[in-house]
């Protein structure tokens, strides 16, 4: 994107790396132009309670515009050693309570992985200061070392986000016997409700171990702009993603999923950038 702003609007653009939670806050704070993040997360930054806990202050949620939604679909994967006992959420706090041994692995804190299983875990009255005081393991951190901790018989749960077919995934799912770990329905609708996830399916023989087509959780990345930028520079973003799709494809295999006549009804809660709704309504993907 950075590339087709430089070539076609004749503006420079710099990229850099970095988390979905750090590229919402510093557009509230008019630090960056345009962030990648993900549409859960402005449940998380409209709430100033959760934005406190999530970001350590409240976010200024009126200037973080939605500029493209549903770039791709993000999948909560969940999977355990084969034997674990516990099978979704609420059966892993109770074992915690019982004094039991559980060690789970999932991404970096803030991410809607980690975000997922410390707030399910909460619900059932669980924190991970709970589970390390059990003689447990709380792993945060890069999916392939999670892998290699499995492998190692080191995490019996990893709680993951990401498309179907994702590296780690496929290879833990090659290198070892894997069972599902499930939501409940009680989890869905809090997630769904609270958050803004939807409800999909991973289809069966996705991975050896969906046996059956997975009920999972699902979320989309987002572009998001600072709402100070110009109507008609936010339009000509919004249009050259809609025109340059195959670029964009040969760089992010997984943005082949991307819909520009659907994307601006996955953002979540973030509010359109009024230049990115007018183009979609010019376009005619917006009544």
């Amino acid at each position: 994107l950075g590339d087709l702003i430089t070539k076609h609007l004749k503006v420079a653009s710099t990229v850099q790396p970095g988390g979905s939670g750090p590229n919402i806050l510093a557009l509230s704070k008019n630090e960056v132009d345009i962030g990648m993040a993900y549409a859960w997360q402005s449940a998380v930054a409209k709430d100033p309670t959760l934005a406190k806990d999530y970001w350590g202050e409240v976010i200024n949620f009126t200037n973080v515009k939605l500029l493209a939604g549903g770039l791709y679909t993000q999948y909560f994967h969940a999977v355990k050693v084969k034997g674990f006992p516990a099978s979704n959420f609420k059966e892993l706090a109770e074992m915690v309570k019982a004094g039991q041994r559980v060690a789970i692995g999932t991404n970096i804190r803030g991410t809607a992985e980690e975000f997922t299983t410390r707030t399910l875990l909460s619900k059932y009255g669980v924190t991970y200061d709970d589970i390390r005081k059990a003689g447990g393991t709380v792993f945060l951190g890069p999916h392939t070392d999670i892998v290699q901790m499995m492998r190692e018989g080191k995490i019996q749960v990893y709680v993951a986000f990401g498309g179907i077919g994702y590296s780690a995934m496929i290879e833990a799912d090659t290198t070892m016997e894997l069972e599902p770990f499930f939501l409940t329905d009680e989890n869905f609708e809090f997630m769904t409700k609270t958050f803004g996830f939807k409800k999909a399916y991973i289809p069966k023989g996705s991975y050896r171990w969906v046996k059956e087509d997975y009920p999972s959780l699902v979320d989309y990345p987002v572009f998001l702009c600072r709402a100070t930028l110009p109507d008609d520079f936010v339009y000509q973003v919004a249009r050259l993603l809609d025109e340059n799709k195959n670029y964009i494809v040969a760089a992010a295999k997984y943005f082949k999923e991307f819909d520009p006549k659907e994307n601006w009804k996955l953002g979540g809660l973030w509010e359109l950038h009024p230049g990115a709704a007018k183009y979609y309504k010019d376009k005619g993907y917006m009544p």
